[in-house]
C-alpha cells in the first residue's frame, strides 16, 4: 500500500483570531510563548490532538510543550503561526509591518474602544 494511502489525515478548523486579541493570549503571541498559548487553545475546547493536526505536530510534541518545552526553532514557529490563523508579524516572525486587527476583525478591533 502506498504511504499517503496509510496516512490518517484531520482537518480541524483554525481557532477564531478574537481568541488570541485577549490580553493575556496576545502577550503569549508577542513572547512566543507557546507553552502559554496551548493551555489557552485547551481552555477554548481543543485537544492536544486537535492543536497537533492544526500545527503538524505529532500529539506527543504539543505535550511537551505543555510540559516545559520551549519552542525557539524559526521554522517550527512559522508552521505554529500559520496552523492557527495568527498573524507573523504579532510573533515578530516577519519583517513586514504589523499586521492591521481591523482587517481580520471585519472592521472592529477592542483596542480602538
Amino acid at each position: 500500500m502506498p504511504a499517503h494511502e496509510s496516512m490518517l489525515v484531520l482537518w480541524y478548523p483554525q481557532p477564531d483570531l478574537e481568541i488570541f486579541m485577549k490580553p493575556e493570549i496576545r502577550a503569549a503571541v508577542a513572547e512566543r510563548n507557546i507553552k502559554v498559548i496551548f493551555n489557552q487553545l485547551q481552555r477554548y475546547g481543543y485537544s492536544q490532538r486537535q492543536i497537533a493536526a492544526l500545527v503538524a505536530m505529532s500529539q506527543s510534541e504539543v505535550s511537551e510543550i505543555l510540559g516545559d518545552r520551549r519552542v525557539g526553532n524559526y521554522d517550527v514557529l512559522v508552521r505554529i503561526a500559520e496552523g492557527l490563523g495568527i498573524p507573523r508579524g504579532w510573533m515578530g516572525l516577519s519583517y513586514e509591518p504589523d499586521v492591521n486587527v481591523e482587517t481580520f476583525l471585519g472592521g472592529r478591533s477592542q483596542f480602538n474602544d
